[in-house]
């Protein structure tokens, strides 16, 4: 078994815009979708973190 070094890595992100909302409007089944534009449903959480972070790991070569 060989073991190979691994790089970890972060990325982070900040969303520019706020965010939009919408909530399907009169579900049929086998139908397309239809979505209307809605309130925000969070209570303002949704604009208060809007920093994103992830971290993940890959083998050196990637």
């Amino acid at each position: 078994m060989v073991l190979q070094h691994v790089k970890h890595t972060c990325n982070y992100a900040w969303v520019a815009r706020q965010s939009l909302f919408f909530r399907e409007t009169n579900p049929q089944p086998r139908k397309h979708t239809m979505w209307q534009s809605t309130t925000d449903f969070t209570n303002g959480q949704a604009n208060i973190h809007r920093y994103i972070y992830s971290f993940y790991s890959c083998p050196l070569m990637c």
